[in-house]
This record gives C-alpha cells, structure tokens and sequence, in this order.
C-alpha cells in the first residue's frame, strides 16, 4: 500500500469518527435542550392548574345565594319579598355562546308576578 493510499485511509476514517462525535453531541444539546422546554411545558401547566382552582373556587364564592341575596338587598334595595319572587333561568352556554366555558351558566334573573 503506497503513502497515498494510507494517507486518504486514515483522512476517512478521522472523517468518520468526527462525523459521529459531532453526531453524538448534537443529539446530546438537543436532549437537553427538548428537555429543558417540556419542563417549562410542565411548569406552566402546573401554573394554569393551579390558576383554574383558584378562579374555580373563586367563582364559586361569587355565586353563593347568601352573598347575592346580601348584595341584591344591601345594594339594590331589593326587599325580601321580591328576593322569594326571584328566579334564575338557566340554559346550556352551547345554546348562547357557541365554544364557550361550562355546560350551564347563569343566563338571566326575572322576578315573577304577584300571585
């Protein structure tokens, strides 16, 4: 085997193993790097859970009948018979609202007629 020939053979075979190095790092930066985003993923799902029990149960705060019979008698100067005459329609937000929140909504309040 002439030098030239050895020569181009081992410039092939550094080629190669070069090629696989910088392979092997490459595919290591982007582990991290995939990693590291479905960590934030996580995290800002974590967040968004955490942010739905809070309006969840802060929706349900709003809702309670003891604190809308208080505001409809404190600031609007409803009477307690007009409270018992009151009552909520409720109709599925899909029937409203195409796409949007829960199944059932608040959709008005009407007071009934005098017996």
């Amino acid at each position: 085997m002439s030098a030239g020939a050895k020569a181009v053979k081992w410039i092939v075979v550094v080629t190669a193993v070069m090629a696989w190095v910088l392979l092997h790092v490459w595919l290591r930066t982007e582990t991290v790097r995939v990693g590291y985003t479905v960590r934030a993923g996580e995290r800002r799902m974590e967040a968004l859970i955490e942010d739905n029990r809070y309006l969840r149960m802060q929706l349900s705060s709003l809702r309670s009948v003891d604190r809308l019979e208080a505001l409809a008698r404190d600031e609007m100067d409803l009477s307690a018979a007009l409270l018992a005459r009151t009552v909520t329609d409720r109709e599925p937000v899909a029937a409203r609202a195409p796409g949007h929140g829960r199944d059932m909504e608040l959709a008005e309040a009407r007071v009934l007629p005098r017996d």
